[in-house]
């Protein structure tokens, strides 16, 4: 008699890439990523460089969501749902966003529903005035995990000195992508849970540039997003 699958022997779930789609889905880790990096890596490969006048355009500019995309320009869609992962996994996919814009390409980034820790960099890593996130996601801006302890001599302060290296380029990045300032990152990366940020308060940092409502319009104006703090305000 064969060996039948158990219910509960399921494949690890993977973050994947389609045409010119991601879906973040899972921890980021190499493990649940690399097929999509190299998808990725072989998909920035592919493209050609941009003429001359597309990569001189203000890419940066909040254009309506509406609007159709700029024409003869790329876009790569990243949709976030991820817990976070591991940084230098992240920072090769961040690296391959990089090598993508350089070629003229549009890197859009939708935060489905959370996108924490590692998942915030890539949120905010997105071209300007193309980051999205939903009413009722979230982003988690903290420390996070780094290297373990040794006993070996002169290793820890090795570990410590590459730490320290680690978290001050993961400022840099908020500091370039976003209006948060260096004393309300360094909150965020002391405190842990202090840089869990709704939408409103996303869009309002320039984490993001749109909020996607529930009711399916698009705003890039704080005044206008619902934040229900407790219960009690949804029976008003």
């Amino acid at each position: 008699m064969e060996n039948q699958k158990k219910p509960n022997d399921t494949k690890a779930q993977e973050n994947t890439m389609f045409e010119n789609m991601i879906f973040m889905c899972t921890e980021i880790t190499e493990e649940t990523t690399n097929k999509m990096t190299a998808n990725l890596i072989e998909w920035v490969s592919k493209l050609k460089p941009a003429k001359a006048e597309i990569l001189a355009k203000n890419t940066t500019t909040i254009i309506s969501p509406y609007d159709e995309w700029p024409e003869n320009q790329p876009v790569l869609e990243v949709y976030l749902q991820t817990p976070g992962g591991e940084i230098p996994v992240a920072q090769s996919i961040m690296s391959l966003f990089k090598m993508a814009r350089a070629k003229g390409t549009i890197i859009k980034t939708i935060n489905l529903s959370k996108a924490a820790s590692c998942g915030s960099l890539l949120a905010v890593s997105g071209t300007k005035g193309y980051r999205y996130m939903a009413e009722d996601a979230y982003n988690l801006i903290h420390y996070g995990a780094r290297g373990g302890t040794s006993t070996r001599d002169g290793e820890a302060e090795r570990m410590l000195q590459r730490n320290n290296e680690t978290t001050n380029i993961l400022k840099k990045i908020y500091l370039d992508n976003t209006q948060l300032s260096l004393k309300e990152i360094n909150k965020y990366f002391t405190f842990e849970g202090a840089g869990r940020l709704n939408a409103k308060a996303c869009l309002e940092k320039g984490i993001c540039d749109f909020v996607i409502k529930n009711n399916g319009q698009y705003t890039n104006d704080p005044k206008l997003i619902q934040s229900i703090k407790n219960l009690k305000e949804l029976s008003r």
